[in-house]
């Protein structure tokens, strides 16, 4: 919420109210809406002072237009001839403020978007080098098993119901519900890219199967 901070106070600011805006009434509701079902659904996991939500970002666009609209036409009433002046001066400040540093630390380090890369490069040697009907599990389950297009099984149960219906092991959102007999053991598949939990008792249950761990910390299990 620290990001939408930029956003919701020029339109705060403005004084506007809802009955002469009724248009923007309505895009107000619909981002209401959002951010009531992400406080109902206990946020995002990475919910940080420095990261803006996932879940909001697709209405960020609708309030930066709400807050530009509200500010034109609050300052034209008084001052016309720069109101267009004000609000690119607001654009570029709500730019800044929304993405400036993650901007910043894109220039410096690429944001270790390399990782993300690897896991390009990694799914299109699977979809080349691994059997047509393999199977993968994963924890990131994006850039792999896109690119492999091969059979996946999610880990952390986003795309499995049996596993969304367990009992949480945590409370970190989105990454606290896992199991391997079931994920693993049940499911067989041919390489685990990644494993989240690395606990004793889990890399034993694992390799007890006839997993072998590579170098690079894929399991790749004995046919």
């Amino acid at each position: 919420m620290t990001h939408l901070s930029f956003v919701l106070a020029p339109i705060v600011l403005t004084g506007f109210t809802l009955t002469r805006h009724r248009r923007i009434a309505v895009l107000l509701a619909m981002c209401t809406v959002a951010m009531a079902y992400t406080v109902y659904i206990g946020g995002d996991t990475w919910e940080r002072p420095y990261h803006a939500s996932r879940f909001l970002a697709a209405i960020t666009p609708l309030l930066i237009c709400v807050a530009l609209s509200l500010t034109r036409e609050r300052v034209a009433q008084r001052h016309g001839s720069i109101a267009p002046v004000v609000v690119t001066v607001l654009g570029l400040l709500m730019a800044t403020g929304l993405s400036g540093r993650s901007f910043r630390a894109w220039l410096r380090t690429d944001m270790d978007h390399n990782k993300l890369f690897g896991q390009v490069v990694l799914g299109e040697m699977l979809r080349e080098q691994a059997a047509p009907d393999a199977r993968i599990a994963v924890v990131w389950a994006g850039a792999a098993p896109y690119f492999s297009g091969l059979y996946t099984i999610d880990l952390l149960g986003k795309s499995d119901k049996f596993i969304a219906r367990t009992p949480p092991h945590n409370m970190a959102l989105g990454h606290n519900k896992w199991d391997n007999a079931h994920s693993i053991g049940e499911l067989k598949p041919d390489y685990i890219l990644e494993l989240w939990d690395r606990s004793p008792e889990s890399l034993a249950y694992v390799t007890g199967l006839g997993y072998s761990e590579m170098p690079n910390g894929i399991f790749v299990r004995s046919r």
